[in-house]
C-alpha cells in the first residue's frame, strides 16, 4: 500500500536494518522497560503520548494491514510473540480488508465482515469475534493495534472502500460506528485510525460519521483523521447526543504514516 507502513525495518542491507533499529530500541528502553498501560493518551502538555500511569510511550510499529483475513490462529500468534521479541508494541491493521488477501473480504475462515455485502450495519458475528480474538491475542503481547474501520485506498485503484462508503446512506456509517463503539469500548490496546492514501473529501462526511459513532460509545481511546489536503487544522464536530468533541487532528492524505504517527506523539487528543 502506498506511504502506509509506519516503521519499515524491511531493508535489503542488514547492517542498514541494524542502524534503523537499533537506536529505536534503545530508545524504547529508555522511556520505558515496563509494560504499557493502555489505552494511550496525551501528555499533560499534549506534546506525546504517554500510557496510563503517565509514562512516555515510544511508538514502534509494524504495518500488518491483513493480518485479520490472511493469518490463521496459529500465524497471528507466532506473528504478535515474534514482533514482541524484537521490540515492537504497535501493529497497523485493517479492520475489513478490501484487496490484499486471498478472496477479500474473507477472511481464512470464509466468513464475510458483513451479512449483506456493502451494507455496514449488517455485522457477523464470526468475523467480528476473529476480530476479537486477534486484538486480545495483541494484547497478551503487550501490543496496541491501530485500527482501520474504513480504510479508503489509493487513488486509481480498488486497495480501500471508498466506492462503496459513497454508496452507504449516512444513517448506516453513524450506525456502523456505533456498532464498533459498543463492541471495542473495552478493549485497551486500540487506536483508531480513520480514511487514508487519498484525499477522503467525498466521503468526509460519512468517515465522520462513523467516526461519531465510534464515538457515542467509546470515549477511552484516541483516534487519528487522515483528513482533507491542509497541512494540519483543529476540527470541532458534534456527537449526535448534544455535546461537543475536543479537537481531532486531521492530516494532509499525502503525508505517510509515519508522519502521521509523529503528529500524534506530539498533538494527538481523544475524540
Amino acid at each position: 500500500m502506498h506511504s502506509q507502513v509506519i516503521f519499515d525495518i524491511r531493508i535489503d542491507s542488514t547492517g542498514a536494518k541494524f542502524v534503523v533499529l537499533a537506536p529505536c530500541l534503545l530508545i524504547s528502553s529508555f522511556v520505558s522497560s515496563a509494560e504499557p498501560a493502555y489505552p494511550l493518551k496525551a501528555s499533560a502538555n499534549k506534546r506525546y503520548l504517554v500510557d496510563q500511569r503517565d509514562v512516555p510511550f515510544l511508538m514502534q510499529g509494524d504495518a500488518a494491514w491483513s493480518l485479520i483475513v490472511a493469518a490463521n490462529d496459529s500465524e497471528v500468534e507466532q506473528y504478535f510473540n515474534n514482533r514482541r521479541q524484537k521490540g515492537f508494541n504497535t501493529a497497523m491493521v485493517n479492520l475489513i480488508e478490501h484487496r490484499f488477501s486471498k478472496h477479500p473480504p474473507l477472511n481464512l475462515d470464509g466468513e464475510a465482515p458483513f451479512t449483506t455485502s456493502g451494507d455496514f450495519t449488517t455485522p457477523n458475528e464470526k468475523y467480528f469475534a476473529h476480530v476479537d480474538w486477534v486484538t486480545r491475542k495483541a494484547a497478551e503481547n503487550g501490543i496496541q493495534v491501530l485500527l482501520f474501520p474504513i480504510y479508503l485506498g489509493y487513488k486509481g485503484t480498488d486497495e480501500g472502500w471508498i466506492e462503496e462508503l459513497v454508496k452507504l446512506e449516512p444513517e448506516k456509517c453513524l450506525e456502523y460506528g456505533q456498532h464498533l463503539g459498543k463492541r471495542y469500548k473495552d478493549f485497551d490496546n486500540i487506536i483508531w485510525v480513520m480514511g487514508g492514501d487519498r484525499d477522503p473529501r467525498a466521503v468526509q462526511e460519512k468517515i465522520d460519521l462513523i467516526a461519531l459513532g465510534i464515538r457515542k460509545f467509546d470515549r477511552r481511546h484516541l483516534s487519528r483523521h487522515m483528513a482533507i489536503p491542509s497541512p494540519l487544522r483543529l476540527s470541532n464536530s458534534r456527537a449526535g447526543d448534544g455535546s461537543t468533541s475536543t479537537p481531532a487532528i486531521t492530516v494532509t492524505p499525502s503525508i505517510s504514516a509515519f508522519w502521521l504517527t509523529t503528529i500524534l506523539s506530539r498533538f494527538c487528543t481523544p475524540f
